[in-house]
């Protein structure tokens, strides 16, 4: 909170019964909490995701980022496209594989998917998410691929994230050490992995990472068939 003469307050958002019941999965009726994250009423500026497919049979998935607001601030030209500043990535410790170098590409979280059956397109799917954007594209295709759920079962089944300090991609890198999972996932299965001495964050049954799309070509009619993450405001649509 501030002047709002001089900041932009999310007063809407603040208010919303939607970000009263975020922060309402930050109370804990048994025990006191410290630490709180603060919270994000605010929209969102990050990278963004969507697929799309053509009566031919194309697929497309675009990830659009340029890292932090603004990215870089510098613009190419005369164009109006912002740079991006992945160079964050980067460490700087000699002997990490990511260590700046000269004309060495810089590691970044981008990864659109596309996969074919047959030599033909099949499934396309993405979502934003930093360094979660790798393990929710393995859910998302272990889901369609071993388990043959559609588009719109993969992307609304409980999802988990895992972080490993100091993995964290941008600077300083350092990262909690936790396992996430949406409270939907079965109880056995939460304590099972409790005993098995992960360090579990639960979060509400939809706080988990990424705003997943996905399109899939049916093998035998080409009927597409498209999903839209559930924990986001995404939409999957034909015209």
């Amino acid at each position: 909170m501030a002047d709002p003469e001089w900041v932009d307050v999310p007063i809407d958002g603040m208010l919303s019964k939607s970000y009263a019941a975020e922060r309402a999965e930050c109370i804990d009726l048994d025990k006191a909490a410290f630490d709180v994250p603060a919270g994000g009423p605010e929209a969102h500026e990050d990278t963004t995701c969507f697929c799309t497919a053509d009566r031919a049979g194309n697929l497309v998935c675009i990830l659009q980022s340029i890292q932090s607001g603004f990215g870089s601030s510098l613009i190419a030209g005369d164009t109006g496209i912002l740079l991006n500043n992945r160079m964050t990535y980067w460490h700087l410790e000699d002997g990490h594989p990511n260590c700046l170098m000269p004309g060495k590409r810089v590691r970044h979280t981008m990864n659109p998917v596309i996969v074919t059956k047959d030599g033909q397109p099949f499934l396309a799917c993405g979502t934003p998410g930093a360094d979660t954007q790798v393990q929710t594209n393995l859910q998302l295709v272990t889901h369609m691929l071993d388990f043959g759920m559609t588009p719109q079962e993969a992307v609304s089944a409980p999802r988990w994230r895992s972080l490993q300090n100091p993995m964290e991609s941008t600077i300083p890198h350092v990262c909690s050490n936790d396992l996430q999972l949406e409270n939907r996932f079965p109880s056995d299965t939460k304590d099972g992995l409790g005993e098995r001495g992960h360090e579990l964050q639960i979060v509400g049954d939809w706080g988990g990472p990424g705003s997943a799309q996905a399109i899939m070509v049916h093998p035998e009619s080409g009927a597409l068939i498209g999903g839209s993450d559930p924990r986001t405001d995404g939409y999957a649509v034909t015209f």
